[in-house]
């Protein structure tokens, strides 16, 4: 079996926690800024209102994709830390971005992951020498 420093240096594995950090920044520099900046204007409408809508919709985005940011970015460092509830938690951001447009980003995750002496050292822990 693979020690814990052995696999730590394995480079599928940086990678995967290299796309975590990446996925989870883009979240809040990308992907939130981007779809809350459709105009709420509406003739129709009252200005105060679309004023209080667009910000409710700033508060709701940036709780979505805060939240989605801090799981990519947990799961990144506690893969770092050999954390087993961290690598089921990137199998599983893995499994979600794998089905969509974020295809390459999900098989680099679960490639990295599923592979026999990472997914040794997540589920069995780490070599105990002798």
């Amino acid at each position: 079996m693979v020690g814990g420093d052995e696999i730590q240096n394995d480079g599928w594995l940086r990678a995967t926690r290299y796309v975590l950090i990446f996925t989870g920044a883009c979240y809040l520099l990308v992907i939130g800024p981007v779809i809350i900046e459709h105009k709420f204007h509406d003739a129709h409408m009252s200005p105060d209102f679309t004023h209080a809508l667009e910000i409710g919709a700033r508060v709701v985005m940036l709780a979505v994709c805060g939240g989605a940011a801090a799981l990519n970015f947990a799961a990144a460092w506690g893969l770092a830390r050999g954390k087993k509830w961290a690598w089921i938690m990137a199998l599983v951001l893995g499994g979600l971005y794998a089905p969509s447009i974020c295809m390459p980003l999900g098989g680099v995750i679960l490639y990295g992951l599923l592979r026999e002496p990472v997914r040794r050292r997540y589920l069995d822990g780490p070599a105990t020498p002798g």
